[in-house]
């Protein structure tokens, strides 16, 4: 099995991962990438660059009772 930083590593910056819209329903869908979490920020529609942050967090052994 693949680690998140082999993945990261590889060819696969072109890979979306994830799509979100804006809070305001006006705005398009933006598709993040491996290549653009890797860089660490992503344009949006309006040409604005946004950074990307990723959170991790611990399991909660009650969440999944």
């Amino acid at each position: 099995m693949m680690n998140i930083f082999e993945f990261l590593k590889g060819d696969d910056s072109n890979v979306v991962v994830k799509t979100l819209k804006g809070k305001y329903g006006k705005r398009k869908p933006i598709s993040i990438t491996v290549g653009n979490i890797s860089d660490g920020y992503v344009y949006d529609t309006n040409g604005n660059k946004n950074e990307i942050v990723v959170f991790l967090r611990k399991d909660k052994k009650d969440r999944y009772q």
